[in-house]
């Protein structure tokens, strides 16, 4: 059993290895942040032991019929810093990169119970759901359909495809080979810290 939904909106930012002042975005929607808001629709606190079990009992691929292209928002940001005593005010420069105008259907394999859930909690999130940062918010409702069969069914369903699309359809999907992502979330360390391991992820070209 499959569902799908679909992620669109202006901006949306999925952090691959963002570092520091870096803050990046992957060209697809990453399986740490798709499963990061399932749980905030959910309603489950970021250190439920319910989101590793669900990130690693699902299958997921994701099709971009709208690709987008990349944003990068140049900011400066007043902190203020204590030390020995004395108070320093300074200004950090970041440099935050957004998909703009992307549009991606998600496609998640798994026990029919739990795509159930998933299809409930998205239908009445307890959190509002957003495209990676919560600056980010969806420009259609994401809502989760049921499809019988498999992901390489839907993801090659003509009627799922978006009204604009580019002129070749890419998807990316869990594989046995192909390049390594860090987005499998893992039961948080002791200091309560983020915790991934790593998975193989294929690109592959889609003509429908």
């Amino acid at each position: 059993m499959v569902i799908s939904f679909r992620l669109e909106g202006a901006l949306q930012s999925w952090g691959d290895h963002s570092k520091l002042n870096f803050r990046d975005t992957a060209a697809f929607p990453t399986k740490s942040g798709v499963i990061g808001l399932i749980a905030g629709a959910m309603g489950l606190k970021r250190d439920d032991p319910k989101i590793p079990e669900m990130c690693s009992a699902l299958k997921m691929a994701v099709r971009a019929d709208r690709r987008g292209t990349v944003m990068v928002d140049y900011q400066n940001v007043g902190r203020t810093v204590q030390s020995d005593g004395k108070v320093t005010d300074r200004t950090l420069q970041t440099w935050r990169n957004y998909l703009q105008d992307a549009s991606f259907l998600v496609v998640l394999e798994g026990e029919e119970i739990l795509l159930d859930d998933i299809q409930a909690a998205l239908s009445h999130p307890v959190w509002v759901p957003y495209l990676g940062r919560k600056s980010c918010p969806a420009s259609v409702p994401i809502l989760a359909t049921k499809h019988e069969g498999c992901i390489d069914t839907v993801l090659h369903d003509t009627e799922t495809v978006a009204q604009r699309r580019d002129t070749v359809i890419y998807c990316e999907i869990d594989g046995e080979s192909g390049i390594w992502k860090n987005d499998i979330i893992l039961p948080r360390t002791r200091a309560n810290q983020p915790n991934y391991d790593r998975r193989r992820v294929q690109l592959a070209k889609l003509d429908i």
